[in-house]
């Protein structure tokens, strides 16, 4: 919405208003002045869109690098060798019934197995 609604506007003035100024300045009244005129227009218009893109691009901020390779983070989580995990009875009905549904397919269990005897424990 904003680019029909704003910028092609105010292009279109700014186009506009460079081809006044540009005509103005150049005042030849021969079809070469045309033609300078439009030279002239483009140059600006060129200018003004590198400045209106160019600079923002300078100034925002880049990823840094190292001997022109980007930098990663990379990070490994371990747990401690004399903890333990201690699982929530949901969890372990949830991977009973997950383990159960499959065993009923015919399927490997979760752990990788075939289990031959379904529990009932539900």
């Amino acid at each position: 919405m904003a680019v029909f609604f704003l910028y092609v506007p105010l292009g279109i003035l700014a186009g506009l208003v460079i081809g006044i100024v540009s005509s103005i300045v150049v005042r030849r009244r021969v079809a070469a002045g045309f033609l300078v005129t439009q030279v002239w227009s483009l140059l600006i218009v060129c200018g003004a869109a590198g400045l209106l893109a160019g600079v923002p691009y300078l100034l925002s901020d880049k990823p840094p690098t190292i001997d022109g390779k980007h930098l990663e983070l990379q990070f490994e989580l371990a747990p401690q060798q004399h903890s333990k995990f201690q699982t929530s009875p949901m969890a372990t009905v949830s991977a009973l019934a997950f383990t159960l549904t499959i065993n009923k397919g015919g399927l490997l269990s979760s752990t990788g197995t075939r289990s031959k005897k379904i529990l009932n424990t539900l």
